[in-house]
Order: structure tokens, then C-alpha cells, then sequence
């Protein structure tokens, strides 16, 4: 009987004799008619990101689904190489199924794809793995690329995508699409992360893609101050519908909760003043708790007798967008708010109502910011947000700043009735 396992390779440094734990290599072992032979898979990971009872990678892991799926590959081949020899009669030595793999895996199991068609697989395989929302923008570039090889007509071939051809593809956006600068520096970013996989798995060659950088340049945040959000949240709205639209958005921004946790929100994740439930980040899933405070805790009471499961009443996010400023406009959150964008060389500048710019996305940044303005502990908002470092949690800072600033002035300023001599 043959089996193929996998394992994770024990090896000690040499200075400390102790066991290397940090990029361990991933070796497939394979027993068959009393021999085994030992393949080395190719892929590294550290050892307590390893599940040895299942032989892969654990959940909540960078680039789990991918290395599970070579792994399950490698697996069927070198089984198909052993029936395929047992079929022909072929008394299969040690030295001939390591020849024979390594020969199969060069020509089959690496035969090249079309770039669509592995894009294709590489959607399927996340799938499994990361949020629907990440699955949607992934299918979002995979349509930009084909409307761009469409319109330019230029080669769709991995060894033809260097430098040149990105650049040509960020200018397609750029004039075709009239996507802004963060827009595209995302589609280039989820393209490169293509490009990866497509490296790993040996359909593509070439790495200069690797070279191509494009910023992320930092834009405005859109928040509600409290006192615009204590009077959204106590305005009345003409219709039951867009009261629920307000209700699930200010939950939003008590809580600093996703729309699509809240989607899915159940009233049994409702626990003894906390919320517990399984947070949907774009690479793992992750169990949560939420602190409720008296304003959540209201707005989940108004719906605790009605017969749905879910705890809030949460419409689609493009409904819920769309209501959101109507409900901004009947609160008058009026204020003029300047968004400047970058589209290319060209800087747009475009003042608006506040309530024009309101998404489902804003009551999370609202939460975010107000947090932090009253003085609650960056790590504490953190762990309400649920953002695991302060490289995407950063970019708040800079308003609490201003705030510090605004603050300072006001309740410092000398009045002006004080004269030098007096001070």
C-alpha cells in the first residue's frame, strides 16, 4: 500500500543545538512496497504555523490556501506516478519515482495556464480561505485585465509582463477607467499577489514584476464628530426603512464593527453586555468581543422582538449606501467637506455636503475617531476595531492630532481682554 505524508523537517543549529524553527522546510515523505523516499515540496513555513495532525498549514496564515494546494498536488502526483508504473507493470525502484516525479512535475504539473484561466483557479482556491468582499475585488481586477488586453490588444503571456506592460496597465486604468491614484495602486496590489502564486506554482518565470512599486497615497478620512452623530442618532426619520438604515449605521459607529460583521450578526452572538462573534477579516476569520455601551445596547433592543435571527436589520451594502444619504441630507449633516483625489498627474479637488460622502464605512471610522479623541488608548481601540497593528490604524492618529491642536487653542488661548502686564 502507498501513502504520501507531510512533514516538517527536523534540523538543529549548529551553534546552539537547538531545533531551527523559523522557515522550516516542508518535505513529503512517500512509503510504498516497503521503501520510502523523502521529496523535498519545495515550500517553507515556521513550525508553529504547521499542523502536523493534519499535515498543513494552519488557518489564519499568509498564503495558506496556496501552499495546502501545491502540497495536495505534489500528493496526487507522485500517487499518480506510482499507479501509472504499477499499471504498466513497471516495478517502480526508489531512484524511479524520484526521477519520475520531479520529470511529471516539470511537464504536467506545471504546464502553463492562460493567464485567465490560472486567475480563474487562484479565485477559487481564496475562496476558500478569505471574505467574499476580497473575492469580489479579485474578480474586479481580473475584469479590468481583461477589458485592458481586450482594448490594447497586447500580449496576455506571463513572460511578456514586465515593467512596461504594468505601467501600460496603470495608465489604462488611469485613462480608460479614470480609477484614482489609491484605486489602481489597490488593483496593481492584488495583481501582484496574482503574479506570486502564479511564480509559485511555476507558470510564471519572470520576476520583474517584483520591481514595479505604486504608492498608496494617504486620503481624508470621512467622520461623523460626536455631536453630528448624537444628531443623526436622535433624528426623527420619515419612514421605518430609513430609521433601520440610521439604527444599523450608528450601531456602526458605536461599535466599530464592519458592515460585513454586521451582515452577519446573529442575536445569539448577544452575551451579558458583550458581542462575541466570528469577525471576517480579508485573510482569516477571527473569534471577536465587543464591549456594548448604552447607545449599542439601545439600538439592539428596539430589535430584540422581531423574528429574524439577526440581531440588526442590515439591507445589502449598495442599498444601504444609497439610503445613507438621504438619511445624512434629512439629518442636514451638511457641512462642506473637501475630498482631494489623485487621477494620474492630475489632482481633483471636489467639495461636497457631508452627507453626499456617507457609506457604511464611515460609522467604522467615526467609531475609530471619536474613540481616540476622547482619550481612550490607541490599543484599546484597537482591540475594539479589531486592527491588529498600527500600520493600517495609523492614519487616524493625524486627525487626533488636529484635535490636540484644536483643543490646546481653545482652552489655553489668552483672552483678549488680558494685557502683557497682567500675565
Amino acid at each position: 500500500m502507498a501513502k504520501a505524508t507531510f512533514y516538517l523537517e527536523k534540523r538543529k543549529n549548529k551553534k546552539t543545538e537547538t531545533l531551527i524553527v523559523k522557515s522550516v522546510p516542508i518535505n513529503l515523505s512517500f512509503t510504498f512496497l516497503g521503501h520510502r523516499i523523502l521529496l523535498f515540496s519545495g515550500e517553507r513555513i515556521d513550525a508553529d504555523k504547521w499542523d502536523a495532525k493534519r499535515q498543513q498549514v494552519k488557518a489564519g496564515v499568509a498564503g495558506r490556501a496556496e501552499i495546502n494546494y501545491l502540497l495536495q498536488s505534489q500528493a496526487e502526483l507522485i500517487m499518480k506516478v506510482y499507479r501509472e508504473a504499477r499499471i504498466n507493470n513497471i516495478s517502480p525502484t526508489p531512484e524511479f519515482m524520484k526521477r519520475k516525479f520531479h520529470e511529471t512535475r516539470s511537464d504536467n504539473l506545471y504546464k502553463e495556464k492562460g493567464l485567465f484561466d490560472l486567475f480563474n483557479d487562484f479565485v477559487n482556491i481564496k475562496r476558500k480561505t478569505v471574505s467574499q468582499g476580497y473575492c469580489r475585488h479579485l474578480v474586479s481586477v481580473r475584469n479590468h485585465l481583461a477589458k485592458f488586453i481586450k482594448k490594447t490588444g497586447i500580449n496576455s503571456g506571463f513572460d511578456n509582463i514586465d515593467l512596461a506592460w504594468l505601467e501600460s496597465f496603470q495608465g489604462f486604468l488611469i485613462q480608460e477607467h479614470g480609477s484614482t491614484h489609491n484605486t489602481v495602486s489597490a488593483i496593481i496590489k492584488h495583481f501582484k499577489t496574482f503574479l506570486n502564486y502564479a511564480t509559485k506554482t511555476g507558470h510564471n518565470r519572470s520576476t520583474l514584476y517584483k520591481e514595479y512599486k505604486i504608492s498608496w497615497k494617504r486620503g481624508e478620512i470621512i467622520y461623523l464628530t460626536w455631536d453630528e452623530l448624537l444628531h443623526l442618532y436622535q433624528c426623527p426619520m420619515p419612514s421605518e426603512s430609513l430609521a433601520q438604515v440610521r439604527d444599523v449605521f450608528c450601531f456602526a459607529c458605536f461599535s466599530g464593527m464592519r458592515y460585513s460583521d454586521l451582515k452577519n450578526l446573529t442575536k445569539d452572538c448577544v452575551h451579558d453586555g458583550y458581542i462575541r462573534y466570528n469577525m471576517v477579516k480579508t485573510r482569516q476569520h477571527v473569534n471577536h468581543t465587543i464591549p456594548l455601551n448604552d447607545f449599542s445596547k439601545e439600538i439592539l433592543e428596539r430589535y430584540k422582538q422581531y423574528p429574524w435571527k439577526e440581531a440588526l436589520p442590515v439591507i445589502s451594502n449598495q442599498k444601504m449606501n444609497e439610503y445613507l444619504k438621504e438619511v445624512g441630507k434629512i439629518a442636514e449633516i451638511d457641512q462642506p467637506t473637501t475630498i482631494v483625489k489623485i487621477k494620474g498627474s492630475e489632482r481633483v479637488v471636489k467639495t461636497s455636503p457631508k452627507y453626499e460622502l456617507l457609506s457604511s464605512h464611515v460609522g467604522r471610522k467615526t467609531f475609530i475617531t471619536n474613540a481616540l479623541q476622547k482619550g481612550i488608548l490607541a490599543e484599546v481601540v484597537m482591540g475594539i476595531s479589531g486592527h491588529s497593528d498600527h500600520k493600517s490604524f495609523k492614519h487616524y492618529y493625524s486627525i487626533t492630532e488636529e484635535h490636540k491642536q484644536t483643543e490646546m487653542s481653545k482652552h489655553f488661548s489668552k483672552p483678549l481682554s488680558l494685557s502683557q502686564d497682567k500675565i
